[in-house]
């Protein structure tokens, strides 16, 4: 019984030959803003880049928002010494069918230093490397998720008709 019961128990990290090569041929689509050209280098370096451009392969889309705003440390006359820079992005998969996949937002915050002796140079340097931590930070973690929505994706072989409107967990496209 209980050897039945874990016949389909695959190991965590083997990589699927099959899964690698739909990742391997995903387009990534434009990305806009400052850091957008950033961003999608990353996604491309983290994913891998086929410059095929075939039209049966997954397609990523990212919206990039970035942003540095609250406060984490003051100095001694109330000016302040540490700034948290915020990067959110939302990723779209689709299909090649055009379907969509896979959606997810990921927000991430990172500090930086903005003493820099009554330069503007270092709060700016110190502020674009923090974003682009967090960029990188931002795609090593929906990689995984990414991974495992093409690994599990399955085809759907009902038509979305009266009856069959009901069933959970369907994906209907």
């Amino acid at each position: 019984m209980f050897f039945s019961s874990c016949a389909n128990l695959e190991p965590l990290y083997i990589q699927n030959d099959e899964v690698q090569k739909k990742i391997f041929n995903m387009r990534i689509l434009p990305i806009e803003g400052r850091y957008g050209v950033f961003l999608k280098n990353e996604l491309e370096e983290t994913f891998g880049r086929n410059d095929d451009n075939k039209r049966e392969s997954f397609v990523l889309k990212a919206n990039l928002e970035v942003g540095t705003t609250s406060v984490e440390s003051f100095n001694i006359d109330g000016t302040g010494s540490r700034f948290n820079a915020s990067v959110g992005v939302e990723y779209t998969l689709y299909e090649p069918d055009g379907c969509p996949v896979f959606s997810e937002s990921i927000s991430t915050t990172a500090s930086f230093n903005s003493k820099s002796d009554g330069y503007d140079f270092g709060n700016k340097a110190s502020e674009t490397m923090a974003i682009k931590r967090n960029i990188e930070y931002n795609v090593k973690k929906v990689y995984s998720r990414i991974y495992h929505e093409i690994k599990t994706i399955k085809k759907s072989t009902i038509r979305p008709i009266a009856p069959f409107l009901g069933i959970e967990n369907q994906r209907w496209c």
